[in-house]
């Protein structure tokens, strides 16, 4: 994959993890794995920002009033 390819997949998976769901973050975690075994480090970093981002925002919490 060249540069330009991994500017569109990286940017897919950027606007994907806006909502994402447990597939989006498979794909994006085994291309990740993929750039891993292939030795290609800067991809992976950027792969795993990405990944660390969505883990970083909050998650809403629910809470109940007894009211």
């Amino acid at each position: 994959m060249d540069q330009k390819e991994f500017s569109i997949v990286l940017a897919l998976a950027r606007s994907s993890m806006g909502n994402p769901n447990s597939a989006i973050i498979n794909h994006i975690t085994r291309l990740k794995n993929e750039f891993e075994t292939k030795g290609e480090h800067d991809r992976v970093e950027k792969l795993a920002s990405i990944l660390e981002a969505d883990r970083s925002i909050p998650q809403p919490k629910v809470i109940l009033s007894d009211i």
